[in-house]
């Protein structure tokens, strides 16, 4: 049995499937509940990006991937 860890909450990912349950984004490893976080936290920031860029868009998705593993989690900025 294979034991996968969220690289943000450190939580073990039961049954780990890849791209369902468990994503890999440049060697991080992210849970479905962090992805989710991460989402909605680059959300509204890449909708006012005009001209889009996906270098800038890796950049911007790292920065917030490094910031929720200081942290131990991603803040998400959530519209209502």
């Amino acid at each position: 049995m294979e034991h996968i860890y969220c690289d943000v909450c450190k939580k073990e990912v039961h049954d780990p499937v890849p791209e369902f349950s468990f994503f890999e984004f440049a060697h991080v490893g992210v849970c479905e509940s962090c992805r989710d976080d991460l989402n909605a936290a680059i959300k509204l920031t890449v909708k006012e990006k005009s001209p889009f860029n996906f270098a800038w868009y890796d950049d911007l998705r790292m920065q917030v991937l490094k910031q929720g593993m200081q942290k131990g989690r991603i803040e998400a900025r959530r519209s209502r």
